[in-house]
Parts: C-alpha cells; sequence; structure tokens
C-alpha cells in the first residue's frame, strides 16, 4: 500500500500581512520547491497554492521527499506542518466544460483523516501515523524518525500549555550552525507573535533528539550554548515562555546523550550530564519540582531515573 500526506506551509497568514510582495515570494518558493523534489521522488503532487496532498509509493521515498522538502524550503526560512499515513487518494480530474477549470477529486475517505491530523498538528515538521511508524520499525529504519512534541495551547488562557508527542522525521547529520538557524528563525517569529513562536518547538526538540554522536565528541560546549541561547541578543533573552521552552531542551538534550550510550558505550554520559546541568543552571528546586511533569517524548522514565541519579551525585 502507498503513503499519502496532506501539509501546508506554516505562516503564510503573517507573509500575506507583512507585503503583497512577500506572500507572492512564499507562494512561488512553495511551488518552485515541489517541482524540485518531485523530480527525485517517486511520487504525486497534488498543490493547492500554499498546501498540498502527495501520494508516494515507498517509505524510503517518503523520507526522501519530505527530508529534501524540509531542508530546501529552510534554506529561505519557510516551513511546513505534515500528516503522513497509509493509503491511497484514488484521485481523478475532473474538467469542467467550455475550458472553465477542473476539480480534483480524492475519493479515498483516508484523504479526510490526514487533513483532519495536519490541522490539528500546531507544529513545524512531519507528523508520522503509528501505521507509517509501524512500517518503519519493520524495515530496520528506526534512524528516520524520532519522538518529538508539539505545543497545544489551552484557548481559555495564554499561560496553560499543553504538550503532545507525535513521531517526527528525524534530521540527517547536521552541523551546529543549521541549528542555531532554526533557533534563530524561532525567536524572530515569537518577538513578533508568541502563539506562532511555538510551532518551533518541533523542530527544536527533533533536532535534539537526533544529534549525532560526532557533534557531542566534539562541539559539546558549542551545542550546549546554542541550547542555552547563550549566544542571543539580550533583548530576546525574556520572551514569553522561553526559560520553560530551554529546560525541555535540556532534558531532551540528556534524553539523547542516554539513547546514543546505550547504543555506544564509548559515551560518558554522566560526565557530560553533570556538564549540562551545571551550564543550564537551572535551580535543583526547579529541577526537581518539573521533572514528574515533564512527558516522556521530551525524556523517558529510565533516563528520568538516571538524571535524578546524576542530581543526587552532583558535587
Amino acid at each position: 500500500m502507498a503513503y499519502i500526506a496532506f501539509f501546508d506551509m506554516v505562516g503564510i497568514r503573517a507573509s500575506a500581512l507583512t507585503s503583497n510582495q512577500e506572500y507572492t515570494a512564499s507562494i512561488n518558493e512553495f511551488n518552485d520547491t515541489l517541482k524540485q523534489v518531485s523530480r527525485r521522488c517517486n511520487c504525486k503532487i497534488y498543490g493547492y497554492s500554499d498546501n498540498a496532498y502527495v501520494e508516494i509509493d515507498s517509505l524510503e521515498d517518503v523520507i526522501k521527499f519530505f527530508r529534501l522538502l524540509r531542508d530546501t524550503l529552510m534554506k529561505t526560512h519557510r516551513y511546513f506542518s505534515a500528516y503522513v499515513d497509509k493509503g491511497s487518494l484514488n484521485s481523478d480530474k475532473v474538467v469542467f466544460e467550455n475550458k472553465k477549470g477542473f476539480s480534483m477529486k480524492f475519493t479515498d475517505p483516508a484523504t479526510i483523516g490526514i487533513y483532519l491530523n495536519q490541522c490539528q498538528f500546531s507544529g513545524i515538521g512531519i507528523s508520522l501515523s503509528q501505521k507509517v511508524v509501524d512500517d518503519l520499525i519493520y524495515n530496520n529504519m528506526c534512524d528516520d524518525f524520532c519522538v518529538s512534541i508539539f505545543e497545544k495551547r489551552d484557548s481559555s488562557t495564554k499561560e496553560k500549555m499543553e504538550f503532545v508527542s507525535l513521531y517526527d522525521v528525524s534530521y540527517n547529520k547536521f552541523g551546529l550552525a543549521k541549528l542555531e538557524y532554526v533557533i534563530s528563525d524561532y525567536l524572530m517569529t515569537a518577538a513578533m507573535d508568541e502563539r506562532a513562536g511555538r510551532y518551533y518547538i518541533t523542530p527544536i526538540i527533533s533536532m535534539v533528539k537526533s544529534i549525532d554522536k560526532s557533534i557531542i565528541d566534539e562541539k559539546l560546549d558549542g551545542l550546549i550554548s546554542i541550547l542555552k541561547f547563550e549566544k542571543i541578543p539580550e533583548v530576546f533573552r525574556n520572551l514569553p515562555h522561553q526559560e520553560n521552552y530551554r529546560l525541555l531542551f535540556m532534558l531532551a538534550f540528556i534524553d539523547r546523550i542516554y539513547c546514543i550510550k546505550d547504543r555506544d558505550g564509548s559515551i560518558n554520559a554522566k560526565t557530560i550530564c553533570e556538564k549540562i546541568i551545571k551550564n543550564f543552571g537551572f535551580s535543583n528546586e526547579r529541577l526537581m519540582e518539573n521533572l514528574p511533569l515533564v512527558s516522556t517524548s521530551i525524556i523517558s522514565k529510565l533516563n528520568k531515573q538516571r538524571f535524578l541519579y546524576v542530581l543526587y551525585n552532583l558535587k
């Protein structure tokens, strides 16, 4: 069975409010990127201005398609939100008489499911259904996905936050510059619209959960500096909820350290975690208060226990 997805651009409304030129540039870059990616993957794309349905034949092409789309758009500060499931679009083009246009029919009920799930996903990334993840596991492609989160804000209050877990397409080997680039886009967006800033939590967590061991071995200090927002201008350091997010990044980082250790015993997870805890500078009281509340999508129960062991023995 094939795989289907619905995705649309994030921030297109803000582009339209910024200027007609910015909106047009966003639409053009999105559609130009779809054409580029379609040449390299076995897929059928049905684009509509700033969103699209796609049907892809194989798991390998699902991962390839969305990584290419993500990386290409990211270079121009463009991002999207997608939901992927198994199924078929059963597409049919209906041409109107006298060249008055046409419509596309997607008659498989699964098309409604991917649309509704995408609408509920308030993050930047590629949300994979459990069926897709099961197929990835079965085909020994576990490194091609990671557990992440998105923030679902309570509509009755701006203060109450709820984090929902998802499976995202993992990031290939990447340098620190790419992570810093996404964090910069998050800060710029949050400064203009705090609600829109929450969309960037997903890609940052997903990138942390995809960090390669070589970065930890060679560039640990730089990575810590980026994740604790040490390099950002002071005027951006007090944005709403920034400290809450920073705590999540730290715990996701520690979870990643121990996941790598479980696969490669050569890493000294305890020493690295001690360094992370000291550098992020959160009080022990705050760590002890928040740890039980943090989703296991950020840090597993086992790695929470390991974290507590480090904290208990920290001098």
